[in-house]
């Protein structure tokens, strides 16, 4: 909340240390907090993965990576067929093609 803002950030600090001083917060933390002083300790060592752990990155991406190419192969082959099949349809539905030779109306 305070980043970049030196002020604020100095005027917070005042008032916890005066807040601290005066006792208010070891009053808010036993009359709110039950659990002790030792709520959020830090851990300084790490847990080591597992193939159980990184098992689902090893299966599911790979996985995915194909499904993906998949379905780009397919909207891929539905888009160049789908215009194929409208030319047809729209050249069944109106026969305007003049055979070779053949004069227009307007005599061209």
């Amino acid at each position: 909340m305070a980043k970049g803002r030196e002020r604020l950030h100095s005027a917070i600090n005042q008032v916890m240390r005066v807040l601290n001083q005066a006792g208010t917060i070891s009053r808010l933390k036993a009359r709110w907090l039950t659990g002790g002083q030792d709520m959020c300790t830090a851990s300084g060592g790490f847990k080591e993965l597992s193939l159980g752990d990184v098992l689902a990155v090893l299966v599911l991406v790979p996985l995915g990576i194909i499904c993906s190419v998949g379905l780009f192969m397919l909207e891929w082959l539905w888009v160049k067929c789908s215009p194929c099949q409208r030319k047809s349809q729209a050249l069944q539905q109106y026969p305007f093609e003049q055979k070779a030779g053949s004069k227009t109306s307007w005599g061209i």
